[in-house]
């Protein structure tokens, strides 16, 4: 599963550049495609890279790497923290 680590960074790169073209271009951008980045980066990022975490703590539990695993477990609830707060945050408003 080699895969997975480049993919999780691929990720977070995408959504470094969808934050730089929301600050740099917000005024610029139609109000629906500004939304729709938002909610991309606000909601679809960590529920991503949530369950990407979840995929290699589970094969690093597997190969008897517990204290990785823990990493990636740590991580992924801290993801679903924040896909939760973004939800409620985008309800409210």
């Amino acid at each position: 599963m080699s895969i997975l680590p480049a993919l999780v960074t691929t990720i977070m790169a995408v959504a470094i550049a969808l934050v730089i073209v929301l600050v740099a271009f917000s005024s610029r951008l139609p109000q629906k495609v500004r939304r729709a980045v938002e909610a991309v980066v606000t909601i679809g990022y960590p529920a991503a890279v949530g369950v990407f975490f979840v995929v290699l703590g589970l094969d690093r539990y597997q190969s008897g790497e517990t204290d990785a695993a823990a990493g990636f477990g740590v991580g992924a609830l801290l993801m679903v923290l924040l896909t939760v707060r973004a939800i409620r945050r985008q309800s409210k408003a």
